[in-house]
């Protein structure tokens, strides 16, 4: 039997693996600008010099993000094709390298252009993604080769870089609001050195601000989040620690109360409040005041 002479086979999962690190990187580096640009706006004001020099000199910070965003989807489309075979990753014989008696690595094969892979997808992953999600992705390619070959014009809103983000979770991770996957993401990476409590306070302080950044309006209209006061949610306030005025991200629905920043329900129940002083609801899961956040316990 001859042996296999492809070393380094990838599977459909170290694609999908390095696709949602790429898309937390971007993530992650979207919501520090937004960190730093907000104490700018605070200190000078919007639409100031210092704010508008401040966007100025951050184009590599979303050209970054750009990148990040279509290896991203890139990534994600080619693990859903090496579920049938990697090799349909590879282009055709003549572009391999001659034959020669050590084995070759797969990533020392020349590669399908990513222009090439909504083909191949048509004709043996059907299906899979929407026109709307091709149409992103060959937007988002143009967009990539624009401010990677060429100097970037005009600052890209910042609305506009985040939209590129969520709009990768819309379309290939079937996740219209981004923060659930967001959590998730931030969660179980391996490159964040910091305890698993801190991250879910992480999380949900990232939640609120961006919210308060773009608009509760705009969460209604985009991700489906209420325009209006949200509650503090017991599932992440179990998940994390010291809490020091915990941002509401949950709303009662029925008889189940969901949080929109982790994607979890929990279940409520009434009893007095010593600081709001008079009965009010309390997570089931938390034992905090769903009015004040005060714990029960």
């Amino acid at each position: 039997m001859s042996k296999n002479r492809v070393l380094n086979i990838p599977t459909p999962a170290d694609f999908e693996s390095d696709a949602l690190s790429s898309l937390n990187l971007a993530f992650e580096t979207f919501e520090r600008f937004i960190r730093n640009h907000k104490y700018v706006i605070e200190d000078a004001g919007d639409e100031t010099s210092d704010a508008i020099l401040h966007l100025i000199k951050s184009k590599s910070h979303f050209i970054n993000i750009i990148n990040l965003c279509f290896l991203s989807c890139e990534l994600s489309i080619k693990s859903k094709i090496c579920e049938v075979s990697p090799y349909l990753l590879l282009e055709g014989p003549r572009n391999h390298p001659k034959s020669a008696n050590q084995p070759l690595s797969f990533g020392s094969l020349r590669s399908i252009s990513a222009s090439d892979l909504k083909k191949v997808c048509e004709i043996f992953v059907p299906d899979h993604y929407s026109n709307s999600g091709w149409d992103f992705f060959d937007k988002l390619r143009k967009f990539r080769n624009e401010a990677t070959h060429t100097s970037m014009s005009e600052t890209p809103k910042l609305l506009d870089i985040f939209e590129i983000i969520t709009d990768t979770c819309k379309y290939f991770y079937e996740s219209k609001n981004p923060f659930p996957l967001r959590i998730k993401l931030i969660e179980e990476s391996e490159a964040i050195l910091e305890a698993p409590d801190h991250l879910r306070n992480w999380a949900v302080y990232e939640f609120d601000r961006l919210r308060n950044f773009f608009g509760s309006k705009y969460f209604k209209e985009n991700f489906g989040i209420p325009d209006t006061k949200l509650l503090p949610c017991g599932v992440c306030y179990n998940s994390g620690s010291d809490w020091n005025d915990q941002p509401g991200t949950a709303r009662i629905e029925k008889d189940k109360i969901y949080c929109y920043a982790c994607g979890n329900h929990d279940e409520y129940y009434r009893r007095h409040c010593i600081i709001c002083e008079r009965p009010n609801l309390f997570s089931k899961i938390g034992d905090i005041c769903l009015n004040c956040g005060h714990s029960a316990l």
